[in-house]
């Protein structure tokens, strides 16, 4: 019986998920967050905005941790949406490169079994 399992979206379907997710709040990029033991990883992301790129591949490499206490890690364990309206007065563990690449907001909720992170940039 495969009801009440879940499969991770992967691909073309995580793709089209992800596009569809930066078409509809007008992001820059969309990261899908993945827990793979204790670690939350990048499992899959979309850009809108070129200029987002650089942040989003930046992104890829960071391994976050899934017991901790980053926005990422919270939204999984809790299930509670997360928003930064202000990337430059935050506390992301990630500002910095953030700030780098012009993102401005972000907003983390838990979407199939892991978490999306979606952003815009500064005006």
């Amino acid at each position: 019986n495969t009801y009440g399992s879940t499969v991770p979206l992967t691909g073309r379907t995580l793709d089209a998920a992800l596009k569809i997710r930066c078409d509809s709040t007008n992001a820059a990029y969309a990261i899908y967050w993945t827990r793979v033991n204790d670690e939350i990883l990048d499992a899959g992301s979309w850009v809108a905005n070129p200029k987002a790129t650089g942040f989003v591949e930046a992104s890829k490499k960071i391994k976050l941790d899934a017991n901790g206490n980053g926005p990422i890690a919270i939204v999984k364990r809790t299930g509670e949406s997360f928003f930064v309206p202000d990337v430059s007065a935050s506390t992301l563990k990630r500002k910095e490169l953030a700030l780098q690449y012009g993102v401005g907001q972000i907003a983390m909720t838990t979407f199939e079994d892991g978490v999306v992170e979606f952003g815009t940039l500064s005006s």
